[in-house]
C-alpha cells in the first residue's frame, strides 16, 4: 500500500506559526478555527496582499523546528519509513520544497533517498499522486482530497478545526477522517 501526505496542517503545525507572525505584522492574532474559512481577508479585514504577506512568512525556513510536528507525526513517519518500509512522499503547495526536505532528513530517522518532497496546488495534488502510485492521500483541505478521488486515490482528512463543516455532496461524505498520527498509523499498518 502506498502512501503520502500534505505537509502544512497535517504533518506540520502551522497554527502557532500563524498566531505568532499575525500578532507581530498586524498587531492582531489569528485564531485557528477562523483560518477555517480560509476567508481571512473579511474576518480580519486583511488585504489580498497581507494575506500572501502573512503565508509567504510563516513559510520561511527559520519556522521548520521539530517542535512544529503534529504529535506522532514523527514517530509515525519513523515506524513508516523504516518497520513498515514505506517511503515518505510529502506533496505541498509550499513552491520550494527544499527546505521541507532538509527539515525532513534531519528531523526523520529515515534513510534520506527515502524521502521525496514535492510541489503541487491543491488541485493538482491529486494528478501528482497518481503519477506517483498513491493508494492513499492525507490532506487537511477537502478540495485537494477532491482532486485525489478524482484519481481513485483513498482520501484522508487530517481532522482540523477548520474542516469540520465540509460542503455538502457524496464525496465529502467518502473522506476518512483521520483524528491523530497514532490512527493512522494502526490504519496503515495495524501497529
Amino acid at each position: 500500500m502506498s502512501f503520502g501526505t500534505d505537509f502544512d496542517g497535517c504533518l506540520f503545525d502551522m497554527s502557532p506559526i500563524i498566531q505568532e507572525v499575525a500578532l507581530k505584522e498586524f498587531g492582531r492574532p489569528i485564531l485557528a478555527g477562523i483560518i477555517a474559512g480560509y476567508n481571512l481577508a473579511e474576518i480580519y479585514n486583511l488585504t489580498e496582499d497581507q494575506i500572501k504577506k502573512l503565508i509567504l512568512i510563516c513559510q520561511e525556513d527559520r519556522y521548520l523546528t521539530p517542535e512544529h510536528f503534529m504529535p506522532g507525526a514523527r514517530e509515525t513517519l519513523n515506524h513508516l519509513g523504516n518497520s513498515a518500509g514505506y517511503p515518505i512522499i510529502v506533496i505541498t503547495s509550499r513552491s520550494r520544497v527544499e527546505p521541507v526536505k532538509e527539515f525532513l532528513r534531519e528531523n526523520l530517522d529515515v534513510d534520506p533517498r527515502r524521502i521525496l518532497v514535492l510541489h503541487a496546488h491543491s488541485v493538482d495534488k491529486g494528478k501528482c499522486a497518481y503519477s506517483l502510485g498513491l493508494e492513499m492521500f492525507l490532506d487537511d483541505y477537502h478540495e485537494s482530497l477532491r482532486a485525489v478521488m478524482d484519481y481513485g486515490i483513498r482520501p484522508l482528512l487530517f481532522n482540523q478545526i477548520w474542516n469540520q463543516q465540509l460542503p455538502r455532496g457524496r464525496a465529502y461524505r467518502n473522506m476518512e477522517r483521520i483524528t491523530n498520527w497514532q490512527q493512522l498509523r494502526l490504519s496503515l499498518c495495524g501497529a
